[in-house]
């Protein structure tokens, strides 16, 4: 008898070997037993990926040493990247979606202070956070970064991070006159006091203190008697007031102010007739931060606009938060305030090395046993007094691989370096809880580490991740849909993924991506090519798939190892022949899904079981596709669709069309159906339906 399976959609993507026999799963049903250079959609059908466009040869750039590509957001219209390299003591190069910017003029450092050393992980491991036209970038190896990106002239620069004093500068000078003490004797009683002052800027920030010399008087204070306080400073543009502090003591106490309106010029006084200073208001202080190799951070974040820092050599589970408002003042005062600097230390048996901070609902840290979450003990605004770290879970992160935010969730790689997770808050249990999105895909894990990640929104929500072996993991990721497909990718070519970065810059409803990728000790930036809209008659060049495809003119030689496509005919130039019109080459690239075994059941209680014998036909219904072969797995015979694309006025016009395929005769008992291309043009998978011929296991005849 015959038997028809139908496979509707594959939301489920690449499972893993051993669900092959979970037919009791319900995203069995939606899987394949691999897809390999195939999207999976947001829709559920298949397309194969449209490729890359290479940009730039940066092997000079990169040399022999290591590379990162950081993205830089600027706009939705325009995104940048920072491509970081360890040759010639560090060097960032501006890029954009079509290659370097600017390089000879401002878009490029050398000698930036971050090199690799004698670090070999140093490029995995950096950190950086933006923060409008600024990064911050931080390593254990070098001082904190602040990177500056201009628009307008397209340059960045770059400069070590100064936490030497509050932003706010002291006041130039400080001195004390006595008047009514008398003179004091030997015998007198004396005591002695000391003043301080502070400049106040106009947002309310105020300076560090500059001490006055140490004054003695005679006890008791006279009542006439009085100290004059005089305070110098350099500019009076952004000054708000001048606090004047005393300390008869121990401790510095206010005990005035200067306004700015009381200034003469640069100058203010201030008279003492024994006021009695405030202990609750006193100045700031601040200890050396991140000054030496041993305090350098690890990791960077903004949460509640403080700047974070967390993990040093010294200090590996210790977190510090600056001042509000004030991004590099780290001080606190003797007398607390809801806005000085906070410094914390995880409270855990293990002393976990935190790797990163991320910046959610509440702030989070990953370290190598566990996620923390930092929140305030009341109330929503984190301070001294009421800042809390507890652990949400006992996974652990990876050092090398940077978390990325998606909508409420934060993903991240987990330590083996294996496993991709997502956490969120859940209001239910009021704590985050953790998912691990790989577990139906752990074949494509196994022997290999995930060593980046990043998300491409649109059009399909994309997470990318780069294998230590060059290969890509491609997860198309919609919780609130129920889509968590896996998918691999290997590059034509014989080319490796270095590294990965997505800016949230769109062209024609994509998001960018860019690659660096190797091969032989050379170094590309490539480009994935935009996903062009079903229904649209574009340009040949605009179609094909393609890796490192670049355009190549009339009378010129195909690039070895490239195959070349005319721009206005389907004309196929091999490698090494001079082309006769303009065309588009790059290296090509084999597409391939499988479908899963299938459920050999039949009557809808299951009470009538079933044996394939053979699969006899498969339909596969496509739109906007070419021609593509079909076989049953076991057999080497392909079934090619012929159904190719024409070019019309240079435009190419792909076909919408069911196929019927009849399958090579073999005793097939497998199931499952192979669709490959090594075509350059795209293919749409909607569904693949299969009739198999059947025997029923309690003996029945064969139909």
């Amino acid at each position: 008898m015959l038997w028809t399976y139908n496979q509707h959609n594959f939301a489920g993507g690449r499972l893993d070997k051993e669900l092959m026999g979970r037919q009791d799963l319900t995203q069995y049903f939606k899987g394949a037993s691999e897809i390999r250079n195939f999207v999976v959609r947001r829709q559920g059908m298949l397309s194969k990926r449209r490729g890359t466009d290479m940009l730039e040869d940066v092997s000079s750039i990169v040399g022999g040493g290591r590379c990162r590509l950081i993205p830089l957001v600027f706009s939705k219209e325009e995104g940048y990247y920072l491509l970081m390299t360890s040759a010639d003591g560090g060097t960032i190069q501006l890029c954009d979606k079509n290659g370097m910017v600017n390089a000879d003029g401002g878009g490029r450092i050398v000698n930036s202070g971050i090199s690799a050393g004698t670090n070999e992980n140093l490029f995995d491991e950096i950190d950086f956070f933006q923060s409008g036209d600024l990064m911050y970038i931080v390593h254990k190896s070098f001082a904190p970064k602040k990177l500056s990106f201009f628009p307008n002239t397209k340059t960045i620069t770059i400069e070590t991070l100064k936490f030497n004093d509050v932003t706010v500068s002291k006041p130039t000078s400080i001195s004390v006159s006595q008047q009514g003490f008398g003179t004091v004797k030997a015998e007198d009683a004396t005591q002695d006091v000391t003043y301080a002052a502070t400049f106040v800027d106009t947002d309310g920030i105020e300076s560090l203190p500059l001490n006055s010399s140490k004054q003695s008087f005679k006890i008791p204070w006279p009542n006439t008697a009085k100290m004059t306080i005089s305070v110098v400073v350099k500019s009076t543009s952004n000054l708000d007031h001048i606090n004047i502090y005393k300390k008869n003591y121990t401790s510095f106490g206010l005990i005035g102010k200067i306004s700015k309106s009381e200034m003469s010029s640069t100058t203010g006084t201030f008279n003492d007739d024994f006021i009695t200073p405030d202990l609750s208001v006193t100045p700031p202080k601040t200890d050396p931060h991140f000054k030496k190799a041993a305090d350098y951070p690890s990791t960077v974040a903004l949460y509640q606009q403080r700047l974070v820092f967390a993990s040093s050599s010294a200090e590996p589970f210790k977190f510090w938060m600056s001042c509000v408002g004030d991004l590099y003042n780290f001080s606190t005062h003797d007398s607390i305030r809801e806005d000085d600097s906070i410094s914390a230390a995880l409270a855990s048996t293990e002393m976990p090395e935190i790797n990163h901070a991320v910046m959610t609902k509440n702030l989070m840290l990953f370290t190598e046993s566990g996620e923390w979450e930092v929140s305030p003990i009341t109330g929503n605004t984190l301070s001294y007094k009421t800042v809390s770290a507890k652990m949400q879970s006992t996974i652990g992160s990876s050092k090398r691989t940077k978390p990325i935010v998606i909508g409420d969730e934060i993903v991240f790689v987990d330590a083996s370096c294996r496993n991709l997770y997502a956490t969120r808050y859940n209001f239910a249990s009021d704590g985050y809880e953790s998912q691990d999105l790989t577990i139906m895909s752990q074949w494509l894990f196994r022997n290999r580490n995930i060593r980046r990640i990043a998300y491409k929104r649109y059009p399909d929500s994309e997470i990318i991740c780069v294998m230590d072996d060059g290969t890509v993991s491609a997860l198309a990721y919609m919780k609130e849909h129920e889509v968590c497909a896996w998918s691999r990718h290997v590059l034509g070519g014989g080319y490796e993924v270095v590294d990965v970065a997505c800016s949230k810059a769109m062209s024609k409803g994509s998001s960018d991506v860019l690659l660096v990728v190797k091969k032989a000790g050379r170094h590309e930036l490539w480009r994935v090519r935009d996903d062009i809209q079903y229904g649209d008659q574009s340009p040949v060049s605009e179609h094909v798939c393609l890796d490192g495809v670049r355009m190549i003119g009339a009378g010129t030689t195909v690039p070895v190892g490239h195959v070349a496509i005319g721009r206005r005919t389907l004309a196929t130039f091999t490698a090494g022949q001079v082309v006769t019109e303009d065309a588009v080459s790059g290296y090509p690239f084999e597409a391939t899904v499988m479908t899963v075994y299938p459920d050999a059941k039949g009557g809808g209680d299951n009470s009538l079981q079933m044996e394939i014998v053979n699969p006899t036909e498969s339909r596969i219904r496509t739109i906007d596709s070419a021609g593509f072969t079909v076989r049953a797995y076991g057999s080497n015979v392909d079934s090619r669709v012929q159904n190719e694309p024409t070019v019309e006025g240079g435009l190419l016009r792909l076909n919408d069309r069911d196929a019927r395929v009849i399958l090579a005769g073999i005793n097939a008992r497998d199931g499952r159906i192979v669709v490959t291309d090594n075509g350059p043009f795209p293919i749409n998978i909607l569904s693949i339906g299969t009739t198999y011929q059947v025997e029923l296991e309690n003996g029945g005849g064969n139909g």
